[in-house]
């Protein structure tokens, strides 16, 4: 099992990021799956070994940590999901909702009218959206929540939908990190 990508994290680099050895005249280096490699792309096994020793230092290059600082790659977010098990056993991986379905679930939450006709579909409705944006890609329709959830249930749901949206506001750490 090749271990360079260790070897670049614990000398304080990442794989493939170049930077310069101090007093080295052979600079820029970087390290690769195969090791070491100078600025002509030839792998240098004395000059790692002398880095790993001590014997040498890395010196980071400025053009690379500050385009590192800019970039922000929306892919390496870790999604979080809030897991339901539903009454048949089924479990669904909740995603975070997306603005505008949130702002549609409220919207039908607040028309929620007691317990009359428009209030219990308005009901059904958040509830479904809530449960159709799910990691299974299974969609939740209305008359599948009125069948298979009761009022508390879905009350209940909604009330735990809302406070873990509302916890997972947090900054999310990315996937690199894990």
């Amino acid at each position: 099992m090749n271990k360079m990508k260790e070897v670049a994290k614990i000398l304080g680099v990442e794989l493939g990021e170049p930077f310069n050895i101090v007093g080295d005249n052979c600079n820029p280096y970087k390290f690769t799956l195969e090791g070491l490699t100078g600025s002509a792309g030839n792998v240098r096994p004395v000059t790692q070994n002398d880095l790993l020793i001590g014997r040498l230092q890395i010196e980071k290059l400025p053009s690379f940590v500050e385009k590192k600082k800019r970039n922000y790659d929306m892919a390496s977010l870790k999604t979080r999901y809030f897991e339901v098990k539903l009454r048949n056993g089924e479990i669904l991986n909740i995603e975070p909702p997306r603005l505008n379905v949130l702002r549609e679930i409220a919207k039908v939450s607040k028309q929620v009218d007691g317990l009359t006709e428009q209030g219990l579909t308005s009901l059904a409705t958040a509830v479904s959206l809530a449960l159709s944006k799910n990691k299974e890609n299974k969609k939740i329709s209305v008359s599948e929540v009125e069948c298979m959830l009761d009022l508390d249930d879905m009350y209940a749901l909604l009330v735990k939908y809302f406070t873990w949206v509302g916890e997972i506001q947090n900054p999310r750490e990315d996937k690199k990190n894990e």
